[in-house]
């Protein structure tokens, strides 16, 4: 499947041929030249949005870690005198897994 190319350049593509035509072909020329310019700056424009939502989620990522370990950690000092009953050092196997 092709790419279906931009509406804006397809109109910049359409109108550059005018420009050869009309008297008024500056208007035409500045017109797909404009054209042209705003998809750059658009396809510009995502990028920035894509990165931006990456950035957002490995900012998430990192407070959702975070909470994790201290979770883990919380669990580990309830578990710390379980090895006294229990034999069993469940503190120390939750503290492994962080």
């Amino acid at each position: 499947m092709t790419e279906k190319q931009p509406e804006a350049l397809r109109l910049a593509d359409a109108i550059d041929p005018l420009t050869r035509k009309f008297l008024d072909n500056l208007t035409c020329k500045v017109a797909a030249d404009e054209l042209r310019r705003l998809h750059a700056e658009n396809e510009r424009l995502k990028e920035v949005k894509r990165e931006a939502s990456f950035d957002r989620v490995e900012l998430w990522l990192g407070r959702i870690h975070k909470a994790v370990k201290e979770e883990r950690e919380a669990c580990a000092q309830v578990c710390d005198d379980m090895v006294l009953y229990t034999g069993y050092d469940c503190a120390a196997a939750i503290r492994a897994r962080i």
